[in-house]
């Protein structure tokens, strides 16, 4: 059902103890339990986050990841993480504070390779960077975003990235609703990012960002609306 509804999915995925939960209340205002022990969470948390451009995405915290994740344990957990895999973007969170990074980080990706969800779209979160000595390095080689869930440090650079990651899954578009269709309007500025409005006497020029699907439905609500109109006419 959230698959089906035009705001993004944005899933967490990360070893165990790497900080998803406290990322998650933080980029959601939420209060989802946070313990460090293994598998403090089991279940998905969804809450709804904003973004910037008066984007919103749903923000799914999933069960940390172990090291040889025994196969058993994998069918288990699929269905707990099933909305990882249906997930528009994944957020790889990292405790940057840790020596074994890369380890866990191959852990982790070994697992989404055992789920089938190892090609799709992710983002690399070095978390705990308030527990990093000054002299250690503040960047990785291959990218990433560096931040402290618990102190909020480089989260406003998160949200830019993923602003502007999702911005690029939907494409501008302009649209003419006649006066007489006024009332679908409502259905741009709840679906889509309403860019520029011009108004005339004839109706409305409206100039959107809008996802594929969204776009198509809107086109229909317009075809349906015009041939209700041709029917009552006749």
């Amino acid at each position: 059902k959230k698959k089906e509804k035009e705001t993004p999915i944005v899933a967490l995925v990360g070893y165990t103890n790497a900080g998803k939960s406290s990322l998650f209340n933080r980029l959601t205002r939420a209060s989802t339990k946070v313990e460090d022990r293994l598998f403090s969470t089991l279940d998905t948390t969804t809450r709804q986050m904003e973004l910037g451009n008066k984007q919103k995405a749903l923000l799914v915290d999933t069960v940390g990841f172990i090291r040889n994740l025994p196969h058993h344990l994998i069918e288990s957990f699929k269905a707990t993480l099933e909305e990882a895999a249906q997930a528009d973007l994944l957020l790889h969170v990292i405790d940057a504070s840790r020596a074994d990074t890369f380890y866990l980080r191959k852990a982790v990706e070994q697992v989404l390779v055992a789920l089938g969800i190892s090609g799709k779209k992710s983002i690399l979160v070095w978390n705990k960077a308030d527990l990093l000595e000054k002299t250690q390095p503040a960047a990785d080689p291959e990218g990433g975003v560096f931040l402290s869930a618990k102190t909020g440090e480089g989260v406003e650079g998160l949200i830019s990235e993923l602003t502007e990651y999702l911005s690029y899954t939907k494409k501008e578009q302009e649209f003419f609703v006649p006066v007489k269709y006024g009332g679908l309007i409502h259905f741009l500025y709840e679906k889509a990012e309403v860019l520029g409005r011009r108004d005339g006497q004839e109706g409305s020029f409206l100039r959107v960002r809008i996802s594929r699907k969204a776009e198509e439905i809107f086109k229909k609500m317009l075809r349906d609306a015009d041939q209700t109109a041709k029917t009552l006419d006749s």
